[in-house]
């Protein structure tokens, strides 16, 4: 049997029951530091599309590794109604086709690289989680040092010094934000409505994304454009971004099932 085939055994093996599982218990027993873990260790290697049939005239399927996706479009709503498995609601209606297929891709990807690890040798995992929010604002860091106050190991060095003058070199600074974003085990970027618009969290998430590191953002109290999604911009569907608008929950799920 060669490394390949091996692979894929093992991820059918590792489907089968997947279906009773949430995202969100994925993520909370560290699936997205998995996730990134397999990532970096494969390059160029991607979950194939899903294929899609027309087997009537207003809906569409598509079966995957263990899952079945239905899309259904809805003349009442004019909407396209996404169902997966036995009929369980994905998501809101989508307004067009495309979003619906793209909700379906999505999910299909985080069923099965979610599955995934490297072998215990291959990887280190990081042991810290990096916070980013807008610095300007002093209730932020002070958020996050009484975090890191009652022991989670953050370690973001611009919330010691986020005050008006503290900051002796803005260029050491940077040097530090990125190295420290590079060994962290994660990303959490967290802002309210009166925060935007940001400048060197979407920096420094996007650094992250490069890396193949997960981010967790929380935006509480902010609403998001349905197709644009601003304020914070369309880069939070990447498959490795999720949304939990609690701080606390989000660095614990940055950290997995890592005691």
């Amino acid at each position: 049997m060669d490394k390949r085939e091996k692979i894929a055994r093992e991820i059918a093996a590792h489907m089968n029951g997947f279906l009773d599982q949430s995202i969100a218990h994925w993520l909370a027993t560290g699936g997205a530091v998995r996730l990134a873990e397999s990532l970096a260790i494969m390059p160029g290697v991607e979950v194939k599309k899903l294929k899609w049939e027309q087997p009537c005239l207003f809906e569409l399927t598509a079966k995957g590794e263990g899952v079945t996706y239905l899309i259904r479009w809805t003349q009442s709503a004019n909407r396209y109604q996404v169902t997966v498995g036995e009929g369980v609601d994905l998501c809101e209606p989508k307004p067009s086709l495309e979003d619906a297929r793209a909700t379906c891709q999505r999910d299909y990807e985080f069923r099965i690289l979610s599955t995934l690890q490297p072998a215990g040798e291959l990887v280190e995992a990081a042991r810290e989680v990096y916070v980013a929010s807008r610095a300007s604002v002093p209730a932020r860091s002070a958020m996050w040092r009484a975090f890191r106050d009652e022991g989670f190991p953050i370690n973001s060095t611009w919330i010691d010094e986020a005050g008006e003058g503290q900051t002796l070199s803005h260029r050491d600074l940077w040097v530090r934000c990125l190295s420290e974003v590079s060994s962290a085990r994660a990303v959490v970027l967290y802002a309210e409505p009166d925060d935007f618009p940001l400048k060197g969290a979407l920096l420094e998430a996007g650094a992250a994304l490069v890396l193949g590191k997960p981010v967790i953002v929380c935006l509480p109290g902010v609403s998001l454009e349905n197709r644009s999604c601003r304020p914070i911009g369309s880069w939070i569907n990447h498959p490795l971004v999720m949304r939990i608008n609690d701080p606390r929950q989000a660095l614990t799920a940055a950290l997995g099932d890592q005691s």
